[in-house]
């Protein structure tokens, strides 16, 4: 039998679900009655009626979508109803609910709505529903979310709180969001194309809707048995994770692309693995990828980066665009947000009014997530209607207002610098790091603007913050300091961003009291986009100089780097180009830096492009170890020999040298890695034409090629011909 306990479905959800089953059951009967539904809103007593000649409410049908209220408070509600059920006098009156009811329950409610209700056969509880979807099992394809609320589905899903989303996965998480979820044309178009090509991107406007949408198709592949794997910095990640067996796998990673025109670098970086693993997960048909990215910062991309443009030129057919919802969408969107708040009846009353509705509906600037952050309590629960409703149009008319009388009215001075220093750190960072930062940010004011030191100022804060604007990862493994925390919105830092550019002398104080180097690159002074409007501040500079360690937790490269490069950068003096080539001579380890840093990124556009005579005479003093990250990443053979010929011609440095200095077996998986990616791109090469055997072995012998390259270099890299097996098998028929 049937077990599902409805909690996935909102009122209206359910309600059309109780529709679909008695229409479904009076066809089977052969009967003439239909039960019509009405637009959400004020229902006089009636979600489904059926009417005749004779009378026009033959027949009532109300929806009661109660699963976790206490009987006592759903049979006081009833009797509310009572009064409601009397004016209308149907010859028959209906009631659903997704309570489970005892016969004795059953009983007194026939007994309540006597001579309504005529016998126990006229109520439908959760174990007569489910009776009916094991009759009529069709309708579950017309009701997507239902199958979420299934025991054995939710049970696959909740547990994936090990899958570094926690907070994602929490089973009273899970059915909120679908209870809030709306579906769109675009998620059929989105099933429809990650099924025809194993992969899709999905892009809207930032607050459209496109994480939800992609969040719907993840839960629909883990209920059925894909293994989730979220990526989380670069799609490095991905390339040792795809099982070569028929595991259910489906990899996901949220803005791919980054959050900015500026991170698009990081992408570029990994141009040739994306290529290489669409590839791979189109050829399995049990593998699947979800990217989102923000539809500007798509269109960069194909703009800026021939090599990315031919790399997602592939994927056009796999991108879903959200697009405006239609009114009838948006208007469920906003009943949802509304039933599933904790906000006062009296300020539901405000979005339930059918002006408020069409108001809002009709609006150019509405957004999923401005009906998100309006109907949150912890942003307008301080409200009385009156408020509540200018608020409403205010922020609607002005959308960049939307967090600003929160930002300026709701908090404190000291709220402000811990909302601040996060922003400094991007999009999220660690308790332990933000409370530092904090802290050191508290210790400025108090040195230099006479802000009096408070008491407890973090913890203070951060409990006044959380839910409001932070949130963090709740995940038993992490201990306390080391859980992420983040902003609750994107649109608060869209919003923080804008605020700031507005206010310099902020600036400068988050800049002069900064405690990570990270924090300075990550906004203020960016590596990878043209020089900041904001010069270093004096106080800034000089411990940049003269106390650099400050910066960087004990003994960190990375730190080294980063600060490095501030002062290469923004610091024209010759004691500032000292003190970073001191920096990068302290380094250690060169081979621990990724493309997700700016700063390793930036470093190796230096090493290309430099004119610079004595940053060119330091590299040679420091030998081949500086091109380690360089090379190690590269995935492209074509790129390997333009960096081969800058060492050798630009800075007398031989890469083969560079090769011998580390473990050679590192470096066979490595070049074998990169001729798979080689050899991936010449098989893409095939399925563009007709070929032939001739064709198949020009292939074979260029990749021989490519492999004795690599092989001269000091690595022996394997030739991984099963590749090609696919195509001789053509061949062999």
């Amino acid at each position: 039998m049937a077990s599902f306990d409805f909690s996935t479905l909102n009122s209206t959800d359910f309600e059309n679900l109780v529709g679909d089953l008695l229409n479904a059951q009076e066809r089977c009967r052969n009967s003439h009655i239909r039960f019509k539904s009405f637009k959400t809103g004020k229902d006089k007593g009636i979600d489904l009626l059926h009417a005749s000649q004779g009378n026009p409410y033959e027949i009532i049908v109300q929806a009661k979508h109660f699963v976790e209220t206490p009987y006592s408070v759903f049979f006081s509600h009833l009797k509310l109803e009572k009064e409601k059920v009397e004016r209308l006098k149907p010859c028959t009156y209906i009631l659903a609910t997704s309570k489970d009811l005892t016969v004795a329950q059953t009983e007194g409610i026939v007994d309540l709505f006597e001579p309504f209700i005529r016998t126990q056969n006229d109520i439908y509880g959760k174990k007569n529903l489910n009776a009916l979807l094991d009759e009529y099992p069709n309708i579950l394809n017309n009701h997507y979310k239902l199958w979420f609320s299934s025991t054995a589905v939710l049970q696959k899903l909740s547990n994936y709180i090990h899958a570094g989303k926690a907070g994602e996965f929490v089973e009273n998480n899970l059915k909120k969001k679908l209870r809030l979820y709306v579906a769109t044309p675009q998620l059929n178009e989105a099933r429809s194309i990650i099924e025809k090509n194993s992969f899709v991107v999905v892009t809207g406007e930032p607050g459209s809707g496109k994480t939800s949408l992609a969040e719907l198709l993840l839960y629909e592949h883990i209920a059925n048995d894909y293994g989730l794997i979220y990526i989380t910095d670069t799609l490095h990640q991905v390339e040792n994770l795809i099982t070569p067996d028929d595991t259910k796998q489906i990899f996901y990673f949220d803005d791919f692309l980054g959050h900015t025109e500026s991170e698009l670098v990081k992408a570029r970086a990994s141009e040739s693995y994306l290529l290489n693993i669409i590839r791979r997960i189109s050829w399995n048909k049990n593998k699947r990828l979800i990217l989102t990215t923000r539809t500007f910062i798509l269109n960069s991309a194909l703009l800026e980066s021939e090599k990315l443009k031919g790399v997602l030129t592939q994927a056009i057919e796999s991108t879903v665009s959200l697009q405006e919802y239609s009114p009838a969408l948006r208007r469920q969107l906003i009943l949802n947000h509304v039933e599933e708040s904790l906000l006062s009846e009296n300020l539901k009353g405000v979005l339930r009014e059918e002006s408020m509705i069409d108001y809002l509906i009709d609006h150019p600037n509405f957004y999923p997530r401005s009906v998100q952050f309006m109907t949150t309590h912890e942003n307008v629960g301080q409200f009385n209607a009156a408020e509540y409703k200018k608020f409403v149009f205010d922020n609607f008319d002005k959308p960049d207002q939307i967090w600003r009388h929160a930002y300026e009215h709701q908090i404190n001075n000291q709220d402000r610098f811990l909302l601040n220093t996060l922003l400094s750190f991007g999009y999220s960072t660690t308790v332990n790091s933000l409370e530092q930062a904090f802290l050191a940010r508290i210790d400025y004011e108090v040195a230099y603007h006479n802000f009096p030191r408070p008491m407890q100022a973090f913890r203070n804060s951060f409990q006044r913050l959380l839910k409001g604007f932070i949130t963090f990862e709740q995940q038993d493994s992490t201990s306390q300091s080391e859980k992420e925390v983040c902003f609750i919105n994107p649109s608060l830092v869209d919003f923080l961003v804008q605020y700031l550019q507005e206010d310099k002398n902020e600036v400068v104080r988050i800049a002069e009291s900064a405690r990570f180097a990270e924090q300075l690159t990550t906004r203020l002074y960016k590596l990878r986009s043209k020089p900041a409007e904001y010069l270093l501040p004096d106080r800034l500079r000089e411990k940049l100089i003269s106390q650099p360690s400050l910066f960087f937790p004990s003994n960190s490269d990375l730190g080294r780097l980063e600060v490095a490069m501030i002062l290469y950068k923004y610091d024209g003096s010759k004691e500032g180009r000292n003190a970073a080539f001191n920096l990068l001579a302290e380094i250690v380890c060169w081979d621990d830096f990724t493309p997700q840093y700016d700063s390793f990124l930036y470093f190796s556009e230096c090493l290309k492009t430099s004119k610079d005579t004595d940053f060119i005479n330091h590299i040679k003093s420091l030998g081949p170890k500086v091109f380690a990250p360089v090379i190690w990443y590269l995935n492209d053979v074509t790129e390997i020999k333009k960096w081969e010929w800058i060492m050798q011609t630009k800075y007398e440095l031989v890469l083969s040298d560079l090769i011998q200095q580390q473990p050679q077996v590192a470096w066979d998986r490595n070049f074998t890695e990169v001729l798979d990616v080689e050899i991936s791109r010449m098989i893409g090469e095939l399925d563009k034409f007709d070929y032939d055997e001739e064709n198949l072995e020009a292939c074979k012998r260029k990749a021989m090629r490519v492999r004795n390259y690599l092989g001269n270099l000091g690595a022996t890299p394997t030739l991984s011909s099963h590749l090609f097996d696919r195509y001789e098998e053509r061949f062999d028929t």
